[in-house]
């Protein structure tokens, strides 16, 4: 194992990593329903907001350069 490796599972395992995350407060499924939005516009418009909720973050020596930020994902 070479240093950055050793580094990059030091701060996974040490759950800094957490320090990025965040939960929001969803209520897609009953504003897609007053809507009257099909299952498949349900799927897309919940994929944007997901997408658009998502803050850039790294990991420092990571070369994964996006990791979810949203702890939550929303009920459709």
């Amino acid at each position: 194992m070479n240093g950055r490796i050793k580094n990059l599972r030091e701060y996974i395992l040490d759950g800094k990593h957490r320090n990025c995350r965040r939960t929001v407060d969803w209520h897609l499924a009953e504003d897609f329903a007053a809507a009257g939005f099909t299952p498949l516009e349900r799927s897309v418009r919940a994929l944007e907001h997901v997408l658009a909720a998502e803050c850039p973050a790294f990991i420092p020596e990571s070369r994964i350069v996006f990791m979810r930020t949203v702890a939550n994902l929303p009920d459709l």
